[in-house]
């Protein structure tokens, strides 16, 4: 799929549910990577592996590709690492919420 593509779902998604004021958006820091522990900026919260969901793309993982007419498999290496600031989304409205690590962020100035 395209990123023209996913750009025109996630508006159609966007106006066919509207605005969520229950879907928050922190940025964390990775504390420890096995077991996972992050760290809400601003505050003293630790959330720990069980509160966690990890996007696919933070982890290690293989995926299939093809090159030049040949499918292959290939090694993704992307684990979180300890200081890895990450974007987290979670939904306020629910007391048992699952916590969940979409991607890394950095600031501009440190680019």
């Amino acid at each position: 799929m395209g990123k023209q593509n996913s750009i025109t779902d996630l508006r159609r998604v966007i106006k066919k549910i509207g605005h969520n004021r229950y879907i928050e958006l922190e940025i964390c820091t990775v504390v420890s990577e096995n077991p996972l522990e992050i760290l809400l900026d601003g505050t003293s919260e630790m959330l720990t592996a069980e509160d966690i969901i990890v996007s696919e793309r933070l982890t290690d993982h293989t995926v299939d590709i093809e090159m030049d007419g040949v499918n292959r498999t290939a090694k993704v290496k992307n684990a979180l690492q300890r200081g890895d600031r990450v974007l987290l989304m979670y939904d306020s409205s629910d007391n048992r919420s699952r916590f969940v690590l979409i991607d890394r962020v950095m600031f501009a100035e440190d680019l």
